[in-house]
């Protein structure tokens, strides 16, 4: 049954670079999820408005609009794995430095640094998914390719439970000490994926 569904749909992680790049793709992804909801919750806590979690959560997702024809462009004219790299890195430092300003209560009334920063991510966020969908057919044969699409796709969706169940336990339990928790823990999730990259 196990060989069945291994030969059926994980033909592509058969492959160690393609097996890298998915696991790069799951913890960077539940970073990034869990960063959302996160700097959501931030948000809140510093307004109690809603509007301000509207706000920061659209500044983290609207560059993935613009960047793409950019990321595309890059890809196809430098190298990926470390275009993919370099937004790993600054997605890692993006978090520690959000981690850091709630460690020493340097958010609070700098609304629009979190905007800013919550645009410096989504672009961030849009070069590794764009980037990591143009390496694939570098790491998996013609014959494979649809099933290493349909992987790096299912990995993406599902990132987002896995990041959402791993976040929200530190919110809820630490209190205030969760939002810094839980910006830590989305460094750790960058660090892996940077390391496995």
């Amino acid at each position: 049954m196990l060989a069945k569904i291994r030969d059926q749909y994980l033909l592509a992680l058969q492959y160690e670079d393609f097996r890298r790049l998915w696991t790069v793709n799951a913890f960077a992804g539940a970073a990034q999820w869990a960063l959302i909801i996160a700097r959501g919750w931030l948000a809140y806590e510093i307004t109690g408005a809603a509007l301000w979690v509207g706000l920061v959560t659209f500044a983290a997702m609207i560059p993935r609009l613009f960047t793409s024809p950019i990321v595309g462009f890059m890809a196809d004219r430098f190298d990926r794995v470390t275009i993919l790299r370099v937004g790993l890195t600054l997605n890692m430092l993006h978090n520690v430095a959000l981690a850091l300003m709630v460690m020493l209560d340097a958010i609070e009334g700098r609304l629009l640094i979190l905007l800013f920063l919550a645009l410096l991510n989504g672009t961030l966020a849009s070069f590794r998914m764009n980037t990591t969908s143009a390496l694939i057919p570098n790491m998996v044969p013609k014959e494979r390719l649809l099933n290493g699409i349909a992987l790096n796709q299912a990995t993406q969706q599902g990132s987002r439970m896995v990041g959402a169940l791993g976040i929200l336990p530190l919110l809820a339990i630490l209190d205030d000490n969760g939002i810094m928790a839980a910006f830590w823990l989305c460094s750790s999730f960058y660090a892996f994926a940077l390391i496995t990259a």
